[in-house]
């Protein structure tokens, strides 16, 4: 099992003040039956077990709902790439705005997760740019115990050997989770396979964030033998939007030696670079085509990406996310999605809900 159980964020962007999101149910048990589940009382302490399937937040224009999202999209980032120290992404970090000084405080974030069946809670901050503190914590045997301590200094692990070891010389624009998957540390395999749980928790499928940058998934509708393309043409007739049919294609985009590559469509293709050329991911949909009293005589083909405009916006996001929002259902994990109901039909946007919060639609689980 892969849930989120709260997220913690201070001093980020339009978040000045400690503020949590969280997933953990409350004492109301009104929907708890469709809303909730139950994690094993050895992740949780008893009476705290219980996490919601779906939550949504609602707010006027300008008070941080994006900013939310943008928060666990940049941790994502920097727990992903900050191992290379050719791409910095700390320094893209953005303090609150409208105190004087507060550029000079830390940010703080902070997540609490279950990865694997196991509770970890883990954290760092960011000042002046710089990683100064980390840390990452288990639930074992009902309390929470260190895995490691990290400052300006260097790192403190606590080993399954109740052996404190020390790492220094870790780069102060990298996260020592980040490294997790690299050979270079001299760690016991548990430490090992604790720093892997969490850093996997922050990849797809576990983690998938979808907001109006997300490049296109269409690469989903070819995985498990064409699964979540079979779902999402079932999903495509229920909601009556027109299409018939679709499938991936692969074009050339360009070759490689061009010096530009000119993308048609609103979100950039997947790229799949081969020896002489770049090839792209698209949608070929089709619709029946009509004479005058009603009858199907032919077929219409259009690309979601090279036709761009054709489709409405409405239909263009959903077959944008749909396979995505499948995934996760699938196969459990977190997904996080900007702005729900732009462009969708509510009752769209209703079923995608009724779906994470069916007991067999949502067999593991996903929130």
């Amino acid at each position: 099992m892969n849930s989120l159980v709260n997220l913690k964020i201070k001093n980020f962007r339009s978040f000045y003040e400690e503020t949590i999101f969280s997933m953990q149910a409350i004492s109301n048990k009104e929907f708890a039956e469709l809303n909730t589940f139950k994690c094993d009382e050895k992740i949780f302490p008893k009476y705290e077990n219980e996490l919601l399937k779906t939550a949504v937040i609602f707010g006027a224009n300008a008070s941080g709902k994006t900013n939310l999202v943008k928060s666990l999209d940049f941790m994502r980032a920097l727990v992903l790439t900050s191992s290379n120290p050719l791409n910095p992404v700390v320094q893209q970090n953005t303090p609150f705005a409208f105190f004087d000084g507060s550029d000079k405080e830390s940010t703080l974030f902070e997540i609490e997760l279950v990865a694997k069946d196991i509770f970890y809670d883990y954290g760092f901050e960011i000042t002046n740019n710089q990683f100064t503190n980390e840390f990452l914590r288990k639930r074992t045997n009902g309390r929470l115990v260190d895995i490691f301590n990290r400052n300006i200094i260097g790192v403190d692990l606590n080993t399954s050997k109740k052996k404190k070891n020390s790492i220094g010389n870790i780069n102060s624009q990298s996260l020592f989770l980040s490294f997790a998957n690299t050979p270079f540390l001299a760690l016991d395999e548990e430490t090992i396979l604790d720093l892997r749980n969490v850093l996997e928790w922050f990849s797809e499928p576990n983690l998938i964030i979808v907001n109006d940058e997300v490049m296109n998934k269409y690469k989903i509708y070819q995985e498990d033998d064409g699964k979540y393309a079979k779902l999402a043409l079932d999903f495509i007739k229920q909601a009556d939007i027109g299409v018939e049919n679709f499938s991936v294609v692969q074009e050339k985009i360009a070759d490689k030696t061009d010096p530009y590559i000119r993308v048609k469509g609103k979100h950039p293709p997947q790229f799949m670079p081969l020896d002489k050329e770049v090839l792209g991911l698209d949608l070929k949909t089709e619709f029946n085509v009509f004479n005058k009293e009603h009858n199907i005589v032919g077929k219409k083909e259009v690309y979601l990406e090279r036709d761009f405009g054709f489709h409405s916006d409405g239909t263009y996001r959903l077959l944008s996310i749909l396979g995505l929002i499948l995934k996760v259902l699938d196969r459990g994990g977190v997904l996080v999605i900007d702005e729900i109901d732009s462009k969708l039909n509510f009752l769209i946007v209703d079923y995608i809900f009724k779906s994470f919060n069916s007991i067999n639609k949502n067999i593991n689980n996903a929130q």
